[in-house]
């Protein structure tokens, strides 16, 4: 572990500092999300002050069972949102797909009936939870790439609530683990849009609104240099297996799952979320990723509607 890390190396989850487990025992049973919901109140209370929670065990073993699934079904059918981020001489790849719900079953079925529905609503502290987009990550086994530090907010065309149930479909080593920088959620900087592509890898540019201008020409702040000084800003992370899950802000900083040992891969599903009083804005300055201008969803209304389902509660039977 490299120096002035937080969170828990031997793999447990909760509440982080220096490896201490939240309490699994009260969980709550009612409340804003509803009966049932897998988060207890110091979890919650985490989760709003760092900005990060893992959960552990929150996840079933049948959805996690859902989840592979779906994510073998996107790499043989990537989308067009697919992108690989890094792919090196030795045939190390970062892949990732986004917005893959509406045509890879086993998805809808995971963001719309998990648990992963009620425990955005409760962390939110929300009555409802709408399906706001899927992404699937895959690292294959010695792959070295790091994702960047970056919030998710300013590539999203969201303002309000947002929240990501971050659920690993292999075991993550602590050397691998996604970072976070605690409580950056609450800075009242919006940072720069950090570019996901290794060089050499490909070139992204997003798809803007008419009339958005490029990136690098909007008013948002450039990231510290957390890699450098890691000592002064909180890292947290943690060691994970299938069934643990992540809920993180959609502001707070976040960056790595890269460091990949030989024989270990990694697949993980982040199901994302918004909340009561998100609004749609697809016209920010750069412009949005993922695109969604074509669910013909009118700017500055809230999500609701066919192409952001309800997740929570639960208006319709799950499946067979």
């Amino acid at each position: 572990m490299r120096g002035g890390r937080d969170g828990d190396s031997r793999g447990r989850c909760g509440a982080p500092g220096g490896g201490r487990t939240l309490p699994r025992q009260g969980r709550v049973r009612s409340g804003v999300a509803g009966p049932g919901v897998p988060v207890s109140d110091a979890e919650r209370t985490a989760y709003a002050n760092d900005g990060v929670v893992c959960l552990r065990g929150a996840i079933g073993a049948e959805w996690i069972e859902t989840a592979r699934a779906g994510a073998e079904r996107n790499l043989k059918e990537p989308g067009p949102y697919a992108h690989t981020y890094a792919k090196d001489e030795a045939g190390h790849v970062f892949f990732n797909d986004v917005v893959s719900w509406r045509r890879i079953p086993e998805f809808e079925r995971f963001l719309l009936h998990s648990p992963a529905g009620a425990i955005a609503a409760r962390m939110m502290e929300s009555r409802v939870a709408r399906v706001f987009y899927d992404s699937m990550f895959y690292r294959t086994a010695g792959t070295r790439a790091r994702t960047p530090w970056h919030q998710d907010e300013p590539y999203w065309c969201v303002e309000g609530p947002v929240c990501s149930v971050w659920v690993p479909l292999d075991p993550v080593a602590r050397p691998s683990a996604l970072e976070f920088v605690r409580g950056s959620h609450r800075w009242e900087s919006t940072f720069f849009r950090e570019s996901f592509f290794a060089e050499g890898a490909g070139t992204h540019a997003f798809e803007a609104a008419p009339g958005a201008r490029p990136a690098e020409e909007t008013p948002l702040g450039r990231i510290p240099d957390i890699e450098t000084n890691p000592e002064r800003y909180g890292i947290l992370a943690w060691a994970m297996e299938p069934g643990d899950c992540l809920v993180f802000n959609g502001r707070v900083l976040h960056g790595g799952s890269g460091n990949l040992p030989t024989g270990k891969r990694l697949r993980a599903l982040a199901a994302r979320y918004t909340g009561e009083g998100a609004i749609y804005k697809p016209d920010k300055l750069g412009g949005t990723d993922p695109d969604l201008r074509h669910t013909g969803h009118t700017p500055g209304t809230p999500f609701d509607g066919p192409h952001f389902p309800v997740a929570w509660p639960r208006a319709r039977k799950e499946p067979p």
